[in-house]
C-alpha cells in the first residue's frame, strides 16, 4: 500500500473511533467520575455539619466577610479563614462515580452548604468507608438529586474533627490598631484611656496625657491572651467568679460608616469587647474563667447586637496587665510639643513675666511699654525649659492627692497665637536634687543635674524679680492648676 493509502486508512479509523465514542453507549460496569457539587467558595454564606446523633455545627460569613463559628442562642466566635477556605475548595472539587439512588439513609451524617442567592447544596453521607470511599446522596439547589461513591478526606475531617478547632484561640480576636478607647477595672481602681487622633489621653483617674508606648504595649498583651478551652452549655456566673471579677478590660473601636458587625449597617457605631476575669478554673489556680462579651453600640447608646462566650485562659496572661494608673501616664509633663509653644508665662506669688515667640525670636512683654528682645542666653534657657517639660522623659511619675505646692513657679504654656494651653508648677527639691513638676494631680520628677537645674531655677527666679522655689516646705507639685 502506498504512503498516501496508509494515511487515508489512519484518518478513516480515527473518525470511526470518535463516532463510536459519541454514539455508542458505554459498556456496562464502566462509570465515569464527575464533579458532584457545582459552586465557588465565594458564593457560600454558611456551612452546616450534622452528625447522626443530632449534634450540629455551623459556621457563617457576616456581611463584612468575617467567618464565625455559631452556637445556639446567637453566640458566635471568629474562625481562622484558612480553614473554611480550604474546606470549601475541597468540597467544590469533590468527584465521584454516580450510581443509582441509595435506599435506607438512617444514621447518615449531613452537610449543607448555603449559598448567597438562597439556594443550597445538601449531601447525606454514609458513616461507613469502604475502599477509601463512602456513599453519598446529593440534592442540588435546582432540584437535581443523585447518589455517588466519593473519596474525600475532607468529609472524614468534617465529621470526626468538626468545626470547633477552626475557632481563633485568642480571647480578643480581631483586636486591631484602630482602637478608640481602653478601660481597665482592677481592685486598685479604674483606668480610662481614649485616643485623640494619633495621641492617647487618660481621662480617669487623672485627666492627663497618656504614654502611647505603654498603651500600645497593653493592647499587645491583651491581644496575646489565649483561649485554652471554650465553655459550652449552661453556666453559673457566681460559681465561675464572674459576678465578682478580679479584673475587667473594655476595648472599643469605631466602626466605619457602612460597615456591619452583628446586625444592621453602621453610622458610626461602636464595637465594644469586654474581657471579664473571674475565679480559678483549676486547683493550682494556673487557669481562670473569663467571659468575652461583644456588643455593637448605636450612636444613641443603645445595644444593637450582643453575644458572650465563657472560656478558660492562662492566669499568667494577665501578669503586668493590671498595672497601676501611673504606668500609663505620659513621661512628659506637658502634652503639647515644644514646637507648638509660642508663649511662656512665669508666675510666683503676685509676680509674673510673659515671654512671646515672634518672627525675630523670643521677646519679653513689658507692661505699659514696648516688648524687649531677650538675651541669647535667655533664649537658650527658654528652649531648655520647653525641652524639659515637653520632650524629656521623667525619671519618676506619681499620682498625688490633695497636695499643693506653696513655693513653686507656675508655668503657663501658650500657643503660637497666645491662647493658653497648659499650666503646671515647677520647683526644685533640695533633698533629692530633682526638678519636680506638678499638674492635674500628677507629679513628674526629673534628674536635676541632667536638666541643668541650678542654672534653670536661677533664671526663673530672675524672670519674676527674685524668688526661691525649692526646699522642704515647698510642697509636692500638687495639681496646681
Amino acid at each position: 500500500m502506498s504512503k498516501a493509502g496508509v494515511i487515508a486508512s489512519l484518518v478513516i479509523a480515527l473518525v470511526l473511533a470518535v463516532v463510536a465514542a459519541v454514539v455508542l453507549p458505554e459498556p456496562k460496569g464502566i462509570v465515569r467520575s464527575r464533579q458532584l457539587l457545582s459552586f465557588h467558595p465565594s458564593e457560600v454564606r454558611a456551612l452546616h455539619v450534622r452528625v447522626a446523633d443530632g449534634r450540629e455545627q455551623v459556621v457563617e460569613r457576616a456581611a463584612d466577610g468575617v467567618w464565625y463559628y455559631v452556637w445556639a442562642g446567637g453566640k458566635r466566635w471568629p474562625i481562622n479563614r484558612t480553614n473554611i477556605d480550604g474546606a470549601l475548595r475541597m468540597l467544590s472539587a469533590l468527584s465521584g462515580e454516580r450510581e443509582a439512588e441509595v435506599g435506607d439513609r438512617a444514621g447518615w451524617n449531613q452537610i449543607e452548604i448555603e449559598l448567597n442567592d438562597g439556594g443550597a447544596w445538601r449531601m447525606s453521607c454514609s458513616p461507613t468507608v469502604l475502599g477509601g470511599a463512602r456513599a453519598v446522596r446529593v440534592e442540588g439547589p435546582g432540584g437535581e438529586v443523585f447518589s455517588a461513591n466519593v473519596q474525600g478526606e475532607v468529609l472524614t475531617a468534617l465529621f470526626e474533627t468538626g468545626l470547633g478547632p477552626w475557632r481563633v484561640m485568642r480571647a480578643l480576636p480581631e483586636l486591631s490598631l484602630n482602637i478608640s478607647r481602653v478601660g481597665l477595672e482592677t481592685p486598685t481602681g479604674s483606668i480610662q484611656l481614649v485616643r485623640l487622633g494619633e495621641r492617647w489621653r487618660m481621662i480617669e483617674p487623672r485627666a492627663v496625657a497618656a504614654d502611647g508606648v505603654a498603651v500600645q504595649a497593653l493592647l499587645r498583651r491583651l491581644a496575646a491572651v489565649k483561649v485554652i478551652r471554650f465553655i459550652q452549655g449552661d453556666t453559673d456566673r457566681e460559681e465561675l467568679g464572674l459576678d465578682e471579677p478580679i479584673a475587667r478590660a473594655v476595648i472599643e473601636r469605631q466602626l466605619a460608616p457602612g460597615s456591619q458587625t452583628g446586625t444592621g449597617t453602621s453610622a458610626r457605631r461602636v464595637d465594644r469587647r469586654t474581657l471579664t476575669v473571674g475565679g480559678a478554673a483549676n486547683v493550682e489556680a494556673t487557669r481562670v474563667f473569663a467571659e468575652i462579651r461583644q456588643q455593637v453600640i448605636a450612636p444613641d447608646g443603645t445595644v444593637e447586637a450582643e453575644s458572650s462566650v465563657i472560656v478558660e485562659t492562662d492566669t499568667r496572661a494577665f501578669d503586668g496587665i493590671l498595672a497601676g494608673a501611673a504606668g500609663f501616664i505620659s513621661r512628659h509633663a506637658a502634652e503639647v510639643p515644644a514646637s507648638e509653644v509660642g508663649a511662656v508665662t512665669i508666675r510666683f506669688e503676685d509676680r509674673q513675666s510673659r515671654l512671646d515667640l515672634t518672627i525675630d525670636g523670643w521677646v519679653r512683654r513689658v507692661e505699659d511699654g514696648p516688648s524687649e528682645r531677650v538675651l541669647l542666653e535667655e533664649e537658650e534657657l527658654i528652649r531648655a525649659l520647653l525641652t524639659l517639660l515637653c520632650e524629656t522623659d521623667a525619671s519618676k511619675v506619681q499620682m498625688v492627692e490633695g497636695e499643693q505646692a506653696d513655693r513653686a513657679f507656675e508655668i503657663e504654656l501658650g500657643s503660637l497665637s497666645g491662647q493658653p494651653l497648659e499650666r503646671m508648677r515647677v520647683r526644685f527639691d533640695n533633698d533629692t536634687g530633682e526638678i519636680i513638676v506638678g499638674s492635674s494631680g500628677v507629679r513628674w520628677a526629673y534628674d536635676g543635674q541632667a536638666a541643668g537645674a541650678e542654672r534653670l531655677m536661677a533664671w526663673l527666679a530672675r524672670e519674676i524679680g527674685g524668688a526661691d522655689a525649692g526646699g522642704e516646705d515647698s510642697g509636692g507639685g500638687g495639681d496646681g492648676g
